[in-house]
């Protein structure tokens, strides 16, 4: 029944070679000030920070590493690129709101992204810069405030800046596909999307003993260097202006109760015909590129 459906599934969206979403990366470096020091080290932020997305540019092979600083110094964020929507440099990040309020730097891939965005625009709710997909969720944090992750499809970690609220904000897709690792060092938080930029700020390089011991970080969010860890699939990390670092779960897996069970409707057809129909979908949103796929 299974091979039968893929087979349909190949035949209905004519494509000629599965695509591997694995393969789509790009880089993220950035950092955020807990709170305001005597004096910001604005040089050596700007330094460490190109530093660390050198060390990250095999993820993003299309052009050179790009950053953004506040004018205050007090948050950077970067990224190295690999151009899937949106080949021009309007698409380049970090990304910023049409007010120069919000700044995005993302890895990963935000789906149903041209639906959104033509809704957005149709009920002239926010004024795009680009047809880059991760633009969407600076729409949507607009729109919807700290909830605009639950609106997000797709795989992604996010590092945003909101300039008027003073709060910065990490995000991870519900399943933990894209990474984010982050620290605190130096009164900053840092994160990366390899641990290996982090280093670049100076953070110390001290295994964890107790974590290498337990198979590794492949059961935990600490991962082989002391005081290293993931942000958790399906978490959003606030950072404010005052200091407080807040870390909270916007999703959770929903399975089917056995009451709900007995109370099932659907024939087995129908199952399957609802189940086909979703993979369609699935697959469908995911072959969106302005490159060969």
């Amino acid at each position: 029944m299974l091979l039968r459906m893929f087979l349909h599934l190949k035949t209905k969206l004519n494509y000629r070679e599965i695509h591997t979403t694995s393969r789509r990366c790009c880089g993220v470096v950035s950092y955020v000030y807990t709170s305001r020091p005597s004096h910001i080290q604005s040089d050596r932020d700007y330094q460490s920070l190109l530093r660390g997305l050198t060390t990250v540019k095999h993820r993003g092979p299309d052009g050179e590493p790009s950053l953004w600083q506040n004018d205050e110094r007090t948050v950077g964020l970067g990224h190295t690129r690999l151009s899937i929507i949106d080949l021009s440099d309007r698409g380049r990040q970090p990304l910023h709101s049409y007010d120069r309020q919000l700044h995005l730097s993302m890895n990963g891939e935000l789906y149903d992204h041209d639906r959104i965005r033509k809704q957005a625009i149709e009920q002239n709710e926010y004024d795009f810069l680009s047809e880059s997909d991760s633009e969407i969720a600076l729409y949507l944090y607009r729109k919807y405030g700290l909830d605009f992750v639950k609106y997000l499809r797709g795989e992604f970690a996010i590092t945003l800046y909101d300039n008027e609220r003073k709060m910065f904000i990490a995000a991870r897709d519900r399943f933990g596909i894209k990474p984010l690792y982050y620290t605190y060092h130096d009164n900053k938080l840092l994160f990366a999307s390899e641990i290996k930029s982090l280093f670049e700020f100076g953070v110390p390089a001290i295994w964890n003993e107790e974590v290498i011991y337990n198979t590794g970080q492949l059961r935990s969010l600490q991962t082989i260097y002391k005081n290293i860890q993931q942000v958790p699939p399906a978490h959003l990390l606030i950072a404010t202006a005052n200091g407080t670092v807040n870390v909270s779960k916007y999703y959770e897996t929903s399975y089917i109760t056995r009451e709900e069970e007995k109370r099932e409707q659907r024939t087995e057809k129908e199952m399957i015909d609802g189940v086909q129909e979703q993979l369609l979908t699935a697959v469908r949103l995911r072959m969106r590129a302005d490159v060969k796929v």
